[in-house]
């Protein structure tokens, strides 16, 4: 397993990919300052949003393609055949993975907290807002793993990882549509909408409510301990890594290398 968490950190290094996304970071960063100052009320406030939205954005982004396109490479390259050749089994080449994306998730988790330590936050919404950011990039980067995984076009697999990010933060949307309106099958005419609502009502039953993680208003304003959803965010962080992790395992035993 040491072998493998070595070969995925050289490359990292060797593709730049921390130097760049850093880079997007900070570039994010000043673009946010100068929008940000134009507020004509709350400016501090204003900042924050903008830093806090934009940063959550790359990273998630960043670290979805930069997997992917590592799964895939080592694919074309047969680099995955060199390592299960090795005394190293299926399931440990799993684990290394999610452990480094894991890992890499803490790293751009603590530069979004440098960027945003410069400024006046809720300590309790600061810390709060930092874990939930590190739930939600290590959801989205194991989601990146296993469509690397099953998927050999890689272009499916960043379009099925942005579908079910998209997804995960409409879903509050999604719900909210779905109790304000009750369509029963008495007539013919609701049969679409129908099953469009109980299609919603199933999916929001399978994919997480990232739209609950990492709320920027939690930076700004005060909040009881009960406005952080912790009681959904801790559940559904272990759900999907035992989910993504059991079907990893069953898949890459399918896989012929």
């Amino acid at each position: 397993m040491n072998s493998i968490l070595r070969f995925f950190y050289y490359s990292i290094i060797r593709d730049k990919f921390i130097l760049g996304l850093i880079a997007l970071l900070l570039i994010s960063f000043c673009i946010s300052i100068f929008f940000g100052s134009t507020a004509l009320a709350e400016q501090r406030e204003m900042i924050i949003a903008y830093i806090a939205g934009s940063s959550r954005i790359i990273i998630v982004f960043g670290i979805i393609i930069f997997i992917t396109t590592h799964i895939h490479k080592i694919h074309l390259q047969k680099e995955i055949d060199f390592f299960l050749s090795k005394p190293i089994s299926r399931n440990n080449f799993v684990l290394a993975y999610l452990l480094g994306s894991i890992i890499l998730a803490g790293l751009f988790t603590a530069c979004a907290a440098i960027l945003l330590y410069f400024f006046k936050i809720n300590t309790m919404g600061y810390i709060i807002w930092l874990l939930s950011l590190f739930f939600e990039v290590c959801i989205c980067s194991f989601c990146a793993f296993i469509c690397g995984i099953l998927f050999k076009s890689h272009i499916i697999s960043v379009l099925a990882c942005t579908t079910f990010y998209i997804a995960s933060r409409m879903m509050g949307l999604f719900s909210i549509l779905n109790t304000k309106y009750q369509y029963s099958l008495s007539n013919l005419d609701h049969l679409i909408p129908w099953l469009s609502q109980k299609l919603i009502y199933l999916a929001s039953c399978i994919i997480p409510r990232l739209d609950l993680f990492a709320e920027s208003k939690w930076l700004i304003y005060e909040h009881s301990l009960k406005d952080f959803h912790l009681n959904i965010i801790l559940p559904q962080t272990i759900i999907y890594f035992l989910l993504i992790t059991f079907v990893a395992f069953h898949d890459i035993k399918k896989k012929d290398f």
